[in-house]
């Protein structure tokens, strides 16, 4: 079941060494006898589940050489790396659904700014396409800011909002390009 088959015969100075860890380090911080799966958390703590669970099947058997026995050695693998295996994967998977969603409200947020902006342009340039169809000259065409009392030109609206335009297109088309070269 572990990864790693053992290919070189454990040492006796490899086995005296963990050995020493077990009585000296491991059994005084339990205050009881240590058992395998003891020094596997032991271990995790120290290190990392990936280097564990590399060096799980060389463990087992040092452990076994410095006269100790482990009871299940099948079910503490898979206790602790098995089901880190498939945590693992869930992990992966939500990060995936995270990404997912974060590109589809990316994408959502592009397409919003791009109607903001189109609706702001449709709506300052509604009075000067009204007077160019009636014949009229929309360069003069003005407005009151009802606050101030002072009047400004509806063509310059125009442009502001068109400027706007072409940022919010200029966004949406990049937030666009970034998805196709992601996929």
């Amino acid at each position: 079941m572990p990864r790693r088959k053992v290919t070189k015969p454990i040492t006796k100075e490899y086995a005296d060494k963990l050995d020493n860890y077990i009585k000296y380090k491991l059994e005084p911080k339990l205050d009881r006898e240590a058992t395998f799966q003891d020094l596997i958390e032991s271990m995790i703590k120290a290190s990392t589940y990936q280097k564990v669970d590399d060096a799980y099947n060389v463990l087992a058997e040092t452990w076994v050489k410095t006269g100790r026995e482990i009871d299940n050695v099948e079910v503490i693998y898979k206790r602790y790396f098995l089901k880190n295996e498939k945590m693992e994967v869930k992990k992966s998977q939500n990060n995936n659904e995270n990404t997912n969603h974060s590109e589809a409200s990316k994408k959502k947020e592009s397409k919003g700014c791009l109607l903001a902006a189109g609706l702001v342009f449709g709506i300052s340039s509604i009075s000067p396409l009204i007077t160019l169809i009636f014949g009229g000259d929309p360069r003069g065409l003005e407005g009151v800011d009802y606050e101030t009392g002072e009047t400004y030109s509806v063509i310059s609206n125009l442009r502001y909002s068109f400027i706007a335009l072409i940022i919010a297109l200029t966004y949406y088309l990049w937030a666009h390009y970034l998805n196709k070269t992601q996929e």
